[in-house]
């Protein structure tokens, strides 16, 4: 984008353009990220429960991981799915717990999780 815009006239249609694919961009980004849900994310184990979710979601993936920042998109049974932005700053101390638990597989064998059928 750098290179482009140095080879664009001032005032042209280019310009114009670009600065208007640019905005429309950020003002996509920012509906984005004011829309992402917020509450707590829950692993029991077997199910993620999302905020906002009136039923227990299926799988997580990751989508980008910062260390101390994830994007999640969690996988319900009835929905295409929901983006999460999970930050270490609203639970430090449960962080890596999160982080674990996320890149855990499901328990499938009810004794593996130590409860009794």
């Amino acid at each position: 984008m750098v290179f482009g815009w140095m080879q664009v006239t001032p005032g042209g249609l280019h310009a114009t353009f670009a600065c208007a694919v640019w905005g429309l961009s950020g003002l996509m980004a920012c509906r984005f990220w004011i829309a992402l849900p917020q509450g707590e994310l829950r692993w029991d184990g077997h199910t993620w429960e999302s905020p906002g979710a009136s039923t227990s979601s299926g799988e997580v993936c990751v989508h980008l991981d910062l260390q101390r920042h994830l994007l999640l998109r969690v996988h319900g049974v009835e929905s295409a799915g929901r983006w999460l932005w999970l930050s270490e700053t609203s639970q430090p101390v449960r962080w890596n717990d999160l982080r674990r638990a996320v890149y855990s597989p499901a328990m499938t064998d009810p004794k593996q999780d130590g409860t009794n059928p």
